[in-house]
């Protein structure tokens, strides 16, 4: 190779390279140029879905990832819920005891990194309804009741 010259080779291992350079005298010399070959990937791209996001007050949910990536770690985060977090790939019976709208989050991660997707107000919980039934009554055998809420 010339003063000024390139090449642009593709190896698929580890390979040392010897450049020589010859000037116009006719004198040469050398230099190695090691190439190391690693494995790259991507990290993953976080998604997920849930069995529902409008439930009740003492409801559970199930949440299934959706990543892509090929993730090989889980991180969730369940704002509001009685469990808070989990490390499964695909947490079930998240349960929500309190009324009002929570986030849900989620960080996955594999040798090439990491990310994270952010839900906020994913969760909407209805407080229950308050029911008053009549008051306990005392009949006799074969009379009829008349119930009330």
């Amino acid at each position: 190779m010339g003063a000024g010259q390139s090449q642009t080779p593709s190896p698929v291992a580890n390979t040392t390279y010897t450049v020589t350079g010859t000037d116009a005298n006719g004198c040469s010399n050398t230099d190695q140029v090691n190439v190391t070959v690693t494995s790259c990937g991507n990290p993953p791209v976080a998604g997920f879905s849930a069995t529902d996001s409008t439930i009740c007050v003492g409801d559970c949910i199930d949440f299934t990832d959706l990543s892509t990536g090929v993730p090989s770690g889980w991180v969730w985060y369940f704002f509001g819920a009685a469990t808070t977090s989990s490390n499964s790939q695909n947490p079930v019976t998240i349960c929500y005891n309190n009324a009002g709208s929570f986030d849900v989050a989620l960080v996955d991660t594999n040798a090439f990194g990491q990310d994270s997707l952010f839900m906020p107000n994913f969760i909407t919980v209805s407080p229950l309804p308050n029911v008053v039934a009549s008051n306990d009554t005392t009949i006799c055998s074969g009379d009829q009741v008349n119930l009330s809420a």
